[in-house]
């Protein structure tokens, strides 16, 4: 059976039916009962618990807020489903943001993440992010820990003094969002971007020249998709800018 590399493809899963509120500070409740955290400004985006297609499995993920085909760009407990409705999302008053069951009151998932005065926002970027109440800055945010999409303003690289690598991670399937076989990453040596099956390599789209890849078409101008890749001392990222990127890897027929 072949397998597809598919992008700007968008996954049929379950709508929920929603009422929203806007952030959460410690000991509040997001429950798997129609609650949302929808985005801050322009509410592009909305976070609360969903079930992919055919599956009954629960899990806390991020998606756009008004697109007709429900698409899902992060998965918080992609690798511990809850298998029934009594999930809660909390943030802690130590700023750690956790979701457990509320029959048995255990922990499946946390940012393991710490800040004073911590609120849980979702910001129109589609960044969940704690927000330190002291200093302002963020103590964890969702977008260093990237599933199967990119969005805007969303990094591929490295940090080389603190050991980060942002790639992406296909889904096991469309109906399994635990980590699958495919990887995107990118390569600090050239740099360049390799996409992988396991270990082969399926896909390397050339060398960085300052304004494209070297083996990918020439890019015309398109205000829609803007690729940026810099690098600066201890850091290599390739951001996109004003772009949409998801990869789904499924079965061919």
């Amino acid at each position: 059976m072949k397998l597809l590399f598919i992008l700007f493809c968008f996954a049929l899963i379950c709508f929920p039916k929603t009422y929203a509120v806007d952030f959460e500070k410690p000991n509040q409740t997001l429950q798997d009962d129609d609650q949302t955290l929808v985005s801050t400004g322009e509410e592009t985006f909305e976070l609360g618990f969903f079930s992919p297609r055919n599956s009954k499995n629960r899990y806390v993920g991020i998606w756009y807020k008004n697109v007709q085909d429900f698409t899902v760009v992060w998965v918080a407990n992609r690798e511990n489903p809850l298998t029934d409705l009594s999930g809660i999302l909390t943030i802690t008053p130590t700023g750690n943001v956790v979701i457990l069951s509320n029959q048995s009151g255990i922990p499946i998932w946390s940012s393991n993440s710490s800040a004073k005065n911590p609120s849980l926002e979702l910001l129109d970027s589609g960044n969940l992010v704690v927000k330190d109440g002291n200093s302002g800055s963020y103590a964890w945010q969702s977008f260093d820990h990237p599933c199967d999409t990119q969005i805007a303003g969303m990094k591929l690289g490295w940090d080389f003094v603190t050991g980060q690598n942002w790639y992406l991670t296909s889904w096991d399937s469309l109906q399994e969002p635990s980590i699958g076989n495919f990887t995107y990453k990118l390569d600090p040596r050239l740099p360049q971007v390799i996409q992988r099956r396991g270990k082969d390599i399926l896909y390397r789209s050339g060398p960085w020249d300052g304004v494209r890849f070297g083996g990918d078409p020439p890019l015309t101008e398109n205000p829609a998709f803007r690729p940026i890749c810099w690098e600066k001392v201890g850091d290599l990222k390739h951001v996109k800018k004003y772009a949409f990127f998801k990869a789904i890897f499924a079965p061919s027929p």
